[in-house]
């Protein structure tokens, strides 16, 4: 199975995807647990706190509300995530970003 690359803005401890690689719109939490690990999500949850208003890249696989297999790739400081924000007010279709490593 294939993990993809998800940019977004943490926002309540969830991970608001900006551009997906597989194409996932939404908000979600993150967990190291396989999918289909029977509801054992919460028990690999990755805790977002710090990363607050701040854009990250993860690999993964989106099922439901949580980002699978997760792992947090970067993190943004400030002035970066006002960049991705930006970018990604409309102003540049998203199918134009290519991910590093994918």
């Amino acid at each position: 199975m294939n993990n993809y690359a998800y940019l977004g803005v943490v926002h309540g401890a969830a991970l608001r995807v900006l551009a997906a690689e597989d194409g996932a719109e939404g908000s979600f939490r993150l967990t190291t647990v396989a999918p289909g690990s029977g509801g054992l999500e919460e028990r690999g949850e990755i805790l977002l706190d710090a990363d607050e208003d701040h854009a990250i890249l993860v690999r993964g696989i989106a099922r439901g509300t949580w980002i699978h297999a997760a792992s947090i790739v970067d993190r943004a400081g400030p002035i970066l995530t006002l960049a991705v924000e930006a970018l990604f007010s409309g102003e540049v279709a998203p199918a134009t970003v290519r991910f590093p490593g994918g």
